[in-house]
């Protein structure tokens, strides 16, 4: 009988361990085709960027729309407002207009706000190709987001806070022009990086 339980237990140990290897390989090629597919993206907003005559020096001054909402693009049936650009992490990414679950997988969302109403919160999935290396960012780290226009909005990282799940308003509320958030590798807390404009 002893004999019996133990080999159960070294199949059940097995069993888990292969489950624990299947997962984090996934979790791997999942970061790599994120990455794959928001460098795709990137590469397609930039070039709607030129087309439209944008620059990469231009802030402060902005071509503002009119009704002071976001414009956008679409490209393969998701509309995108710009781009995220954190250089002390080498990390430039293209960011959809609006949060989904499904957008996640591919790029950063917006949240929340607008860069025109000074309080822009963006949601990435906590990939290291996407948001995973936040929590690394040292104050005064220089942040760009560049709309689809061509206009150039310089932050720089505030600090750095902890927040539940469910804390939405805290999440949108805070006195930012932008922040940026992810998951902690738990999922049980979200990882919010306050950034000042410059």
């Amino acid at each position: 009988m002893r004999r019996k339980t133990g080999f159960l237990f070294m199949i059940s140990g097995a069993v888990l361990l292969i489950a624990a290897l299947s997962l984090a390989v996934y979790n791997m090629l999942d970061n790599m085709r994120a990455g794959k597919e928001a460098e795709t993206v990137l590469s397609e907003l930039k070039n709607a960027e030129e087309e439209k005559g944008g620059s990469e020096v231009s802030f402060p001054a902005y071509n503002r729309p009119a009704d002071g909402v976001m414009p956008s693009v679409e490209i393969d049936g998701r509309f995108y407002v710009g781009t995220l650009s954190i250089p002390s992490l080498e990390l430039e990414l293209p960011v959809i207009e609006d949060w989904s679950y499904s957008g996640l997988r591919t790029a950063p969302c917006r949240y929340y706000g607008s860069v025109w109403t000074d309080d822009l919160v963006i949601a990435g999935h906590n990939y290291n190709s996407h948001f995973g290396r936040l929590k690394y960012l040292t104050e005064g780290a220089q942040v760009i987001f560049t709309d689809v226009s061509g206009n150039v909005f310089g932050y720089e990282t505030d600090f750095v806070e902890t927040l539940s799940p469910t804390a939405i308003e805290e999440m949108t509320a805070a006195d930012y022009p932008l922040t940026l958030f992810t998951c902690d590798y738990s999922g049980r807390a979200r990882i919010a990086l306050r950034c000042r404009s410059r």
